[in-house]
Parts: C-alpha cells; sequence; structure tokens
C-alpha cells in the first residue's frame, strides 16, 4: 500500500520529484522487496516523501474540493469542528468511558497472555534454549534455520548458531549444505561430518532429529511438543546424557 501511495502521490504532485526524491525510496523499495528485514526501514523511508509529495497539492486540493461538494465539510464544521466547547457532562462521559476501558483491559490482560509462553515457543526455540543454558551446554552448534536469529539474541557471544536468517550472507552453497543436512538428503553425513557439531537445536519434528536419535551418535536431552535438543553421544556430554538422557 505505502507503495501504491507513493507513486501515486508523485504522479500527481504539482512538482515532479528530483533525483533524491526518487532514488532513496526506490533503492528502500527494491531492499524491501529483496529481504522482509528491510520491509519496516523502506516503510520507515516512505512515509515522509508520501508527505512532501502530498503538501504540494493536487490529490490534497482535489480532496479538498471532493469533500466540499460532497457537504463533508459542512457535516464536519457543524457536527465535530464546530469549536463548541465540552461541558461537564461530556467531561464526565469521557472520564467514564476510559474508566471503563482501563477495567476490561484488566480484566482481560491476565487470560489473553496466559498461553503467550506456549504460543512463543510454538514458534521459537524459547525453552530449548533456556535448557541448553542452565545445564551448560556448549559447542559447535547445528540449528534450524528459522531458529537461528532467536539463538543469536539468547545464546550470543556464549555460542555460535550454525545459520540464521540472513541467507545473502552466507551464501548459496553453505545454505545448500544446511538444507541437504536438515532434510537429510543423500551424502548428508559427510557435509554433517565436516562441521564437527556437538549439539542440534532443532524442530521435534525434523528428520534429522529422528535419525540422530535412532543411528545413536546423539542422545535425546530435552523435548517438549515442538522442540528438542541433542548431544553427542561423547565423554564430554556424560554428566548431561546421564542426568537429562531419554
Amino acid at each position: 500500500m505505502l507503495v501504491l501511495a507513493f507513486f501515486a502521490s508523485y504522479t500527481y504532485t504539482t512538482r515532479k520529484p528530483d533525483f533524491t526524491e526518487l532514488i532513496f525510496p526506490t533503492f528502500l523499495m527494491i531492499l524491501g522487496f529483496i529481504s522482509i528485514r528491510h520491509i519496516p526501514l523502506a516503510a520507515l523511508t516512505l512515509i515522509p516523501f508520501i508527505a512532501i509529495a502530498l503538501s504540494r497539492g493536487s490529490i490534497t486540493d482535489e480532496l479538498s474540493a471532493l469533500s466540499h461538494c460532497m457537504g463533508l465539510s459542512r457535516f464536519y464544521k457543524r457536527w465535530i469542528g464546530g469549536g463548541k466547547q465540552l461541558g461537564k457532562g461530556e467531561y464526565l462521559l469521557n472520564w467514564l468511558m476510559l474508566l471503563a476501558i482501563a477495567i476490561g483491559l484488566s480484566a482481560y490482560y491476565p487470560s489473553y497472555h496466559a498461553n503467550d509462553e506456549d504460543k512463543a515457543n510454538a514458534t521459537l526455540p524459547v525453552k530449548a534454549a533456556e535448557f541448553v543454558v542452565n545445564s551448560g551446554i556448549t559447542g559447535n552448534m547445528f540449528n534450524s534455520y528459522h531458529f537461528g536469529g532467536y539463538l543469536i539474541y539468547r545464546l550470543y557471544p556464549t555460542q555460535r548458531v550454525f545459520i540464521d536468517g540472513r541467507a545473502d550472507m552466507y551464501g548459496d552453497d553453505f545454505f545448500k549444505e544446511y538444507a541437504k543436512i536438515i532434510s537429510v538428503r543423500s551424502g548428508w553425513g559427510g557435509t554433517f561430518d565436516k562441521y564437527q557439531i556437538d549439539y542440534i537445536i532443532t524442530g521435534r519434528d525434523e528428520p534429522l532429529r529422528q535419525l540422530l536419535q535412532t543411528c545413536g551418535d546423539f542422545r535425546l536431552v530435552y523435548d517438549d511438543k515442538y522442540n528438542s535438543v541433542l548431544v553427542r553421544n561423547a565423554p564430554r556430554y556424560a554428566d548431561i546424557i546421564a542426568k537429562y538422557g531419554r
């Protein structure tokens, strides 16, 4: 919608845009179409330029004329913008409405947020990351692609993720290797061994989790209905496996 508003505002403005008004918004729009993380920056850039274009007239003048023809301006002046001062009754009503809204929100808040933790864990490995921190697991991590951003937030700088949402930074070759491992395609084992993975944070239903657990090279030490943590079946994790192993 902002892209359409940008082009519409500059199409009908009384003065055509200069080079600066075209190059910066266009550059940010392209970045927004390339990656979703650039969309907020593109939106923040487009809005001021749209406001500048609208301030130059044309569209705003036409809308003003249209509202006058339809009688909207007279309606506004009569019922909304007439300048009438609020009386005691209106003030009291406003405060009562505000109080009712505040009481309603206070009553609704606990039930609305009752399942927030479970909802968050359904999307992100909140509890799995907490387990990694509390149990003192360290080493080379392998993680699901869509977990990377949260795990950076939760574990950095103590632990480094295998991959995160910045696919363009990792490059096509590395992303293909990740895809081969996570979907256990032909030759995945050699690629997996190349990175000397010590533990894994992944979704509970991922094929990789099922296969590694079956092979016995890794042991399941944390599991909820959404996510799992597996550690290599090695002496360095013996205490963790003895305490949490499944």
